[in-house]
């Protein structure tokens, strides 16, 4: 009885320390993400005439072209997305950077926007020259180091059925 107490309050005071330092392998991995997705924005901006890509593209088969992949026109969460013609894509090579694990995509009290579809970043609108672009030039900024390309995002959205502002999904 007195090991089963001593083994119990040893994990008490070990549980705070394993989730601390998950916590900080989520927080590296998110880092990671995001050094290797601006590696992919300045590869795309130096094969791009230092242009910023466009936030929304052509609409092409049956839905619309974004910067983080296609995406089928339709009901919410029963779109198909194609994460391989996002305007970085090529870059990364499949790299699984695309979400921050810190982050539940998938959990009941959210709902994906497509099937499969999940993308943890969001765009600075003012880089890609507004939802239909042309981008910004990025070497003609003043100050580039002093603008936000991209940072950990989420949609939560109250405004397309079954969401609501007393359920926002």
């Amino acid at each position: 009885m007195v090991v089963i107490a001593i083994i119990a309050i040893l994990a008490s005071l070990l549980l705070p320390v394993l989730s601390a330092a998950k916590r900080r392998v989520h927080d590296t991995v998110c880092t990671g993400n995001l050094r290797q997705l601006s590696l992919a924005g300045q590869m795309y901006w130096s094969d791009n005439d230092h242009r910023a890509f466009a936030y929304r593209g052509e609409s092409v088969d049956g839905g619309d072209l974004f910067w983080f992949g296609w995406l089928e026109r339709g009901g919410e969460g029963a779109r198909r997305f194609d994460l391989g013609k996002g305007a970085m894509q090529q870059y990364l090579g499949g790299s699984g950077v695309e979400t921050c694990p810190s982050l539940a995509y998938v959990d009941s009290r959210f709902k994906l926007k497509a099937t499969g579809a999940a993308f943890g970043y969001g765009y600075n609108l003012h880089l890609a020259g507004g939802l239909a672009g042309p981008g910004e030039r990025i070497d003609r900024l003043a100050k580039p180091s002093a603008r936000v390309f991209l940072a950990d995002a989420a949609q939560v959205n109250t405004f397309q059925s079954p969401a609501s502002r007393e359920n926002p999904m």
